[in-house]
């Protein structure tokens, strides 16, 4: 149950993020691009500090779920592969944890969030001995993340998280056409996040990193931003439509 409710909390907050970004593209964005600026605009709505608490419970109920697996699943598999996909786990605990988290304080807060402290922090962390090293080398395997993660849309390996019969008719083609296209436009968005964290860390330009935020305001310079921004959004919005269907219909 709390998986299935996680998987709902991680598909609004992937919506929410997608209005966002539509709203930088048309020029009325008054929040970050980001899980914690979409969280925000959702708190600022009536009684969307009551939905906050909700995506905060679900978030971290999915959160203990990956840990546990990360901790004794994946038993029927092979020594290697068990290892991966027990670290897989334990990593997206510590995702799914840091938004259950944010979500908490901007439920708490009013709405407020510590985007910059985080900032703060890569700049401290570039500050020490070796530290931009250490940014940079945080931002490399964010970017790889981002690859295998577009990779996995592209190829189609995501389908293995629906059951067969999420997978039948034309809801189970639909359901697939979501996640081929949300996991290969989120990946691309996580890749380019984590380009820019490395070449902060090279370049000693701490001002320069960031995550999401920082990724689409990227886009959004570029030649024909805006419509960069609309399809990214586009990507994000069917990536938070396959995560309903996977809270559906879970493959186990």
């Amino acid at each position: 149950m709390s998986a299935r409710l996680g998987l709902v909390a991680y598909g609004v907050l992937h919506l929410l993020v997608a209005w966002v970004t539509v709203q930088l593209a048309l020029g009325h964005q008054h929040r970050d691009p980001s899980s914690q600026g979409a969280l925000q605009q959702l708190a600022a709505q009536p009684m969307g500090h009551v939905l906050v608490w909700v995506m905060a419970v679900g978030m971290l109920g999915f959160s203990l779920q990956r840990a546990v697996q990360g901790c004794v699943g994946f038993r029927n598999e092979d020594g290697g592969d068990r290892w991966k996909h027990r670290l897989g786990a334990w990593g997206k605990a510590v995702i799914y944890a840091s938004i259950g988290v944010s979500a908490v304080n901007i439920a708490a807060s009013g709405g407020s969030s510590g985007h910059n402290g985080q900032r703060t922090l890569s700049a401290r962390v570039m500050d020490m001995t070796g530290g931009r090293w250490l940014v940079a080398l945080v931002g490399v395997a964010i970017l790889v993340f981002g690859v295998l993660h577009a990779y996995r849309g592209i190829s189609g390996d995501f389908r293995k998280k629906l059951s067969a019969e999420g997978r039948r008719g034309d809801s189970g083609r639909a359901y697939l056409a979501f996640g081929q296209v949300g996991y290969t436009a989120k990946g691309a968005v996580i890749a380019l996040a984590g380009f820019l964290v490395a070449l902060a860390g090279v370049t000693h330009r701490p001002q320069k990193s960031g995550g999401l935020d920082s990724a689409l305001l990227t886009l959004k310079e570029q030649p024909f931003g805006p419509v960069l921004l609309i399809a990214v959004a586009i990507g994000l919005a069917c990536y938070g439509l396959f995560c309903f269907a996977w809270a559906r219909h879970p493959s186990r």
